[in-house]
């Protein structure tokens, strides 16, 4: 998104909370970065925190893909050492 933008853009946590428990996570309770990301990638982005802010409790979800603000193309795992992450920027990107 900054790349494309220029602009770094905070999204929405509350869009997660309220939103992905079919991917796996748990609300307030309990989540992960892969079903987050699962989330983003099947519903066709996330909302931005201007548009969906964040309110401390879990409610239902109110997301608008009209107001997407980032979308995933895929999803990518890279093992855990430094070598394999610069070449995972050098070949993928960021």
């Amino acid at each position: 998104m900054f790349r494309k933008t220029g602009q770094l853009i905070p999204l929405s946590v509350q869009n997660l909370v309220d939103c992905s428990r079919t991917q796996g996570n748990l609300g307030c309770y309990l989540g992960n970065t892969y079903f987050a990301l699962q989330y983003v990638k099947e519903n066709g982005g996330l909302e931005s925190e201007a548009t969906y802010p964040y309110e401390g409790k879990e409610g239902s979800c109110r997301y608008h893909p009209d107001n997407s603000t980032a979308s995933i193309a895929g999803i990518e795992f890279v093992p855990k050492n430094e070598h394999a992450l610069m070449n995972a920027v050098a070949t993928l990107g960021p």
